[in-house]
């Protein structure tokens, strides 16, 4: 029996021990995972867009105020985004090409584009079956040839395209990606209006029209006319409603009517080349603060700043001679002096 006692005893004191073991390893492993030591990558995960996609610097591609526009550089000719290697091979089957002009039949456009895909590259030569030995260069788009493609998000255009018709890519509100090659001399009406994904694009130097509508409720967000623009034609930023910077170079001679209405502008300086805003050029530009017009200025159409309510200063030339009635309607910021000015030239100017 008093084996059995001393048995059981240090039996006892085994487990105590055991215990006692198990007890400090609990506490240190609870320690350890107070502080864990986890992979500085894991905390950082790289995206793959990060990996394929250039990033463009902002201030390449964003002036750093307002107040910058009127010595803007303009951005690359050909954004980082397209680079023609990057993209797919042009798939035929979707295109119905016709000659650009069927009396020398030297080169092709394309009229229609049937396909469905996100990305396009449009081809610069093209041959047809009945003549598959002579490849023509693709010189043209044609009037709604991409007209309401919803899921159509980027296009190449080659450096052959000289011609882009009306209503080219109208409608196409995924659009965010489009180069202009140089060489482009008009964008047609309605071009890209209710392109709302196109926040940029680069214009070429060649360009020196931009008709009506073009870029109409679009989602531009700056925009660069190039210095060989003369005409601005009515409506063609009309409804950008993100549109808050506008660079105007010396050449332009006409600001059509509602060209600029209902954008995000907060200042413009209208070069002195501009001898006549239209009608409603500015009109509903609510975050407009200083408009500068340039010595040679002459006529300011009837509703031109109209309902620009936080418009407070114009500079405005000797080289106006005539302000239309109304043209600074519902304009309840305006300063003294600026008033003054107005007033001066046309008594009915201002109405609120």
């Amino acid at each position: 029996m008093r084996k059995l006692h001393i048995l059981a005893a240090a039996m006892s004191i085994l487990l105590m021990l055991s215990a006692c073991s198990d007890n400090n390893s609990v506490s240190n492993n609870h320690s350890s995972s107070n502080t864990p030591t986890r992979p500085a990558e894991a905390s950082t995960p790289v995206s793959p867009t990060d990996e394929t996609t250039p990033v463009i610097p902002t201030d390449e591609i964003t002036p750093t105020s307002p107040a910058d526009t009127s010595t803007l550089a303009p951005p690359p000719t050909q954004p980082a985004q397209i680079i023609e290697d990057e993209w797919p091979e042009p798939q035929l089957q979707h295109y119905i090409f016709e000659f650009d002009d069927a009396s020398t039949a030297d080169a092709v456009a394309v009229q229609r584009y049937n396909g469905n895909t996100e990305r396009v590259r449009i081809p610069d030569t093209f041959a047809f079956s009945f003549m598959p030995s002579i490849e023509y260069p693709v010189v043209g788009i044609r009037n709604s040839a991409f007209e309401g493609r919803t899921r159509l998000q980027a296009v190449y255009l080659p450096e052959t395209i000289t011609q882009i018709g009306n209503r080219a890519f109208y409608n196409c509100p995924e659009l965010a990606i489009i180069n202009i090659p140089d060489g482009v001399t008009e964008i047609g009406s309605s071009t890209f209006w209710n392109n709302k994904s196109l926040t940029e694009i680069t214009l070429p130097d060649s360009l020196t029209f931009i008709d009506i509508h073009a870029f109409r409720d679009s989602g531009l967000t700056y925009i660069v006319i190039p210095q060989g623009v003369t005409v601005i034609a009515r409506n063609s930023f009309r409804d950008c409603y993100d549109l808050a910077s506008v660079t105007l170079y010396n050449g332009v001679t006409a600001i059509g009517a509602y060209a600029f209405s209902s954008t995000a502008l907060t200042d413009i300086t209208i070069p002195g080349s501009v001898k006549r805003i239209y009608n409603a050029a500015f009109h509903a530009c609510e975050m407009l603060t200083t408009v500068t017009l340039m010595d040679g200025v002459e006529i300011i159409d009837e509703f031109a700043f109209s309902v620009c309510e936080s418009l407070v200063s114009v500079t405005i030339p000797d080289s106006v001679t005539e302000i239309h009635s109304y043209a600074f309607s519902g304009c309840m910021s305006l300063d003294e002096p600026t008033r003054a000015r107005i007033l001066s030239i046309n008594p009915n100017a201002i109405f609120y």
